[in-house]
């Protein structure tokens, strides 16, 4: 892919990140948790909700791709795989703790090329591209 390809693909992949925002910001008083195995480690329905809706767009904005969710596990395999963390720090959403973040991340070979961390209380978004 051209820079430009990559730089299109990255700007997909923050609008697509962003318009989970609302989603995560309006849940936060009427959620139930559960726990995932191990003592502080916790998933929402907000969590799986995020992944699915994810999943989606970033398997439509990179046509063939595989998704790799923390909540859902693997969906397809491809060359190009998909990593997604919904809620990372889902123990402290759980507490009222801000410092969460939606992220993104793009491997292709193995090889991770693209990153998208995003925190849906202060709106601050980190991104990254290979090269």
């Amino acid at each position: 892919m051209s820079d430009r390809d990559w730089r299109h693909l990255l700007e997909q992949v923050i609008a697509a990140v962003e318009r989970e925002l609302q989603l995560v910001r309006s849940c936060t008083s009427r959620l139930t948790y559960e726990s995932k195995g191990s003592a502080g480690d916790l998933a929402t329905e907000l969590d799986r909700k995020i992944e699915r809706s994810l999943s989606e767009v970033l398997r439509s904005v990179l046509p063939g791709s595989a998704v790799v969710g923390e909540e859902l596990g693997s969906r397809g395999t491809s060359q190009a795989e998909w990593i997604v963390d919904p809620i990372d720090g889902t123990t402290n959403f759980a507490h009222g703790v801000k410092h969460v973040a939606i992220c993104v991340a793009l491997a292709v070979e193995r090889r991770p090329v693209l990153a998208v961390v995003h925190n849906p209380f202060t709106r601050k978004t980190y991104c990254a591209t290979a090269g």
